[in-house]
């Protein structure tokens, strides 16, 4: 397909490296001119080469051979001696692109020519594979495009490109999401995403055939798409490559919409401009136990008033669904209605698909609870305890305990951190059993907070009173836990504006007056810091004294 002349330099007078040079065959399409000499005042005579070989002593000059070489123009370094190659500076690289330090044989000069021959084919056969494959898919009416396991397009042909009215710099590189213009709705609820189907196929690791809707900015459009798998070097499957032609047309669209209302997993039902029921496929009769004559041909609205009418609306964020009994059970019913378009965008009916996403809503519940929980514990994690413990109720009262477990550190690195994982589960269930109607969550470490409204500080300090009792006795007869003993800092107060911050800070300091102290408790009172630090600065004891009984 094409013939390439590479031209080949060798600078100073080398007939024996020339000669070496030429032994060796031009690769397939490639043929060689010699050139010898050089380079010149200027370097301008090294415009037209491809390969430059270069002497040891004309190092200094590299930088304007490298400005005078043509892009792409490769430069090699000759050294014969490997004791001048180790002490080049490391600048040289910014100038060359290999370096053959000798003394080398006529067999491995010999061999290097030929990589470096291979290379440069192999740089020639990729430019031309990727314009074969852009001049093929260009010329496509259909759409093309490759994608990555993520779903991210790698590339997209020109009938894409103007499909979704956008550039190949503005798509390359993105999702189905992004491209397609879809609302963050649609795409959280998998309509005309198609990424189920790149999953079959990469499942699969063979080509399937979909029919499938794409919402675009003409409105529904339906595609005939070929997918396949896309497999790297090693076999494993590294994206999809898929071909999509437009069968948005009247005349088939019977025929088409046939196969692909068998196909769906949803409950789906076809009305015509009237809103009258044309179709429904099968899991639309299994669904609602009815036969086609029950609802073909009548009236969609007045089906689904009449159907429905036990369901109450429940919004959740953004999206309205129905909650609906179905068989004795309650189920949540997404219902989805989009209009169907003629090529003029009249609307010529609907499409209403049906989708019973109880165990998703249940899934995202938990995953909801899953993300406001400690794992290990099971109590309210940082970020519940900043959303929900938040000051200000009706009569500005704010009562906290914070608990620190002192001595946990050297239980950690002495027993393991097993033994400091199952000492703070035991804190967690005697601080959640002991105190049910407190906001409980484990702040990090060994660090927990204990959050109510109004509390009398009666009522906080027999809490207190009653932690520390509980764990030390918890870990009394444990050998590697028996130390383990709870600093609590307590705060009640009545100011107006306290931020949740500054009532932890004052737990705090606290907490570390009744470790310093080996008190088990202490009551935050003004003037408790100033102390505190007069405490540190007489060398009051610290963090790992034993607590006696308050």
């Amino acid at each position: 397909m094409y013939q390439c002349t590479l031209r080949i330099r060798i600078c100073g007078a080398d007939a024996e490296l020339e000669n070496i040079l030429r032994s060796v065959p031009p690769r397939e399409r490639f043929e060689h001119v010699f050139v010898s000499g050089g380079p010149g005042p200027d370097c301008r005579d090294l415009e037209q080469d491809d390969v430059i070989f270069l002497q040891a002593g004309q190092i200094s000059c590299l930088p304007e051979i490298r400005g005078a070489a043509k892009a792409g123009a490769r430069i090699i370094l000759l050294v014969p001696d490997p004791a001048e190659a180790a002490g080049l500076p490391d600048g040289i690289w910014d100038h060359i692109d290999d370096l053959w330090a000798g003394p080398c044989g006529a067999a491995a000069l010999a061999a290097r020519f030929g990589r470096l021959l291979d290379g440069l084919k192999l740089q020639r056969d990729s430019r031309l594979a990727h314009y074969y494959l852009d001049t093929v898919i260009n010329a496509t009416p259909s759409l093309i495009w490759f994608k990555d396991a993520a779903g991210a397009h790698l590339k997209v042909n020109d009938s894409f490109c103007r499909t979704v009215g956008k550039s190949k710099a503005d798509i390359e590189g993105r999702g189905h999401y992004y491209i397609w213009d879809l609302k963050k709705e649609e795409y959280e609820k998998g309509e005309y995403v198609c990424l189920e189907t790149d999953t079959v196929v990469m499942k699969e690791g063979k080509t399937r055939i979909f029919d499938e809707f794409v919402k675009s900015k003409q409105g529904m459009r339906q595609f005939k798409t070929w997918k396949s798998p896309l497999f790297d070097d090693d076999g494993r499957i590294m994206g999809t490559v898929g071909v999509a032609h437009d069968v948005t047309n009247l005349a088939t669209m019977s025929a088409e919409l046939e196969l692909l209302l068998g196909s769906l997993p949803f409950a789906v039902m076809i009305t015509d401009a009237e809103d009258h029921v044309v179709n429904i496929n099968e899991k639309f009769k299994e669904f609602f136990a009815v036969a086609d004559s029950d609802v073909l041909g009548g009236d969609c609205r007045m089906w689904r008033e009449n159907a429905l009418s036990g369901g109450r609306l429940v919004r959740e964020e953004a999206r309205a669904e129905l909650r609906w009994t179905l068989n004795g059970r309650e189920i949540v019913l997404d219902v989805q209605e989009q209009d169907i378009l003629d090529v003029f965008s009249n609307r010529i009916g609907a499409i209403v698909i049906f989708r019973d996403v109880t165990l998703e809503r249940e899934f995202e519940r938990r995953l909801s609870r899953h993300a406001n929980t400690d794992v290990l514990t099971g109590l309210y994690n940082r970020r519940y305890f900043y959303e929900h413990a938040q000051p200000g109720g009706t009569n500005g009262a704010e009562s906290l305990l914070y608990v620190d477990l002192d001595h946990f550190k050297s239980v950690n690195d002495r027993w393991g951190h097993q033994a400091g994982d199952q000492a703070l589960v035991t804190v967690a269930e005697l601080l959640r059993a002991s105190c049910p109607q407190a906001v409980v969550a484990r702040l990090g470490g060994d660090e927990f907070a204990l959050y109510w409204g109004d509390r009398p500080l009666d009522f906080l300090i027999r809490k207190a009173q009653l932690l520390v009792k509980l764990v030390r006795e918890a870990f009394r007869s444990s050998e590697a836990l028996r130390l383990i003993a709870p600093s609590i800092g307590i705060v009640r107060c009545d100011e107006a504006g306290l931020t949740l911050d500054e009532l932890i800070r004052r737990a705090d300091v606290a907490m570390y007056t009744a470790k310093r102290g080996k008190l088990g408790y202490c009551v935050y009172e003004p003037g408790l810091e100033k102390r505190s630090d007069e405490a540190l600065r007489s060398g009051a004891p610290g963090d790992e004294g034993a607590h006696a009984d308050s």
